[in-house]
């Protein structure tokens, strides 16, 4: 009987030793949880903000094609526009620079023009005051 006694004495401290590892564990097993539950939580969360984060870069980005497809189309039009105005405006310059040469030599005759009028006027004028003396 008292090796019955002995043995139901350890049998049930073993199993206070097994209820108190238990609690523990149960106790560690629940602090993981609420660690895990956190932590997914935040996870999700973050998860979350990187989703809007993505959409507005996503967005952002559209956007930016967009206008950089506008632009390159604007450029385009431009450099149709400049080719067809080029032509025309070496033209002009072509025909400006051929009309200052006609300008300055008009100009060279006038001038000319004005000397000899002066000579003969110079010398008549002699002349008329050779006949008078």
């Amino acid at each position: 009987r008292k090796g019955l006694e002995g043995e139901l004495a350890a049998l049930g401290e073993h199993h206070r030793q097994l209820q108190s590892a238990t609690h523990v564990l149960e106790e560690d097993h629940r602090h993981r949880q609420f660690v895990l539950q956190s932590v997914s939580q935040n996870l999700d969360d973050k998860r979350g903000q990187l989703q809007r984060e993505l959409g507005d870069f996503q967005e952002k980005f559209q956007r930016a094609k967009a206008q950089h497809e506008q632009v390159v189309l604007e450029q385009g039009q431009i450099r149709d526009s400049v080719s067809n105005v080029l032509p025309e405006y070496f033209q002009l310059q072509t025909d400006q620079a051929a009309r200052a040469r006609e300008v300055e030599q008009a100009r060279r005759e006038h001038e000319l023009l004005s000397w000899e009028h002066h000579k003969v006027q110079r010398d008549v004028q002699m002349l008329c005051n050779s006949y008078n003396a």
